[in-house]
């Protein structure tokens, strides 16, 4: 059974992240990641076209930590998971040079610990978030991850993202 406390609790994380998913401010990504820059191979996705057909669409991953390039057609993903733990102060920031080219489609949040935040314990907010960058039009940018630790800057990544 849950208590008020506890509910209360859970409803202010939802709303913090709700809050964080929909901010069109930068904040929150550190940088740690997995491999699709500068020729490492994409991974093809499954998605659902608008008359429910499975249409592939193509991903490519950052490396962690790895400056690098990545070419891009109008439509695929570039994708970046890294750790998040704000109550403990990894946060991050992301900046694209040109949002016309690149943009965010979506950050995912996949808690580590769901259990110990519902009941209400405090540094549980431990997660691998997921940003989900989209090719938009035809073009070059550049992407920067920023990883920080209590508001110190930790790690820069830049990538170098041409969409043709």
């Amino acid at each position: 059974m849950i208590g008020w406390s506890s509910l209360a609790f859970m409803v202010v994380v939802v709303g913090c992240f709700v809050l964080a998913c929909t901010s069109p401010g930068r904040e929150a990504p550190q940088v740690e990641a997995k491999a699709q820059v500068a020729g490492a191979e994409g991974v093809v996705a499954g998605e659902r076209g608008m008359g429910g057909e499975e249409a592939a669409v193509r991903e490519h991953r950052i490396a962690s930590g790895v400056d690098g390039s990545v070419v891009m057609a109008v439509g695929e993903r570039l994708l970046s998971t890294h750790m998040e733990h704000g109550s403990v102060g990894y946060t991050g920031a992301w900046t694209i040079g040109d949002e016309e080219v690149l943009r965010l489609d979506r950050r995912e949040v996949a808690w580590k610990h769901p259990e110990k935040m519902a009941e209400g314990m405090s540094g549980a907010d431990e997660a691998d978030v997921t940003l989900v960058f989209e090719a938009v039009s035809r073009g070059q940018t550049q992407l920067t991850l920023e990883g920080y630790f209590r508001g110190e800057l930790e790690s820069r990544q830049v990538i170098e993202v041409s969409v043709r």
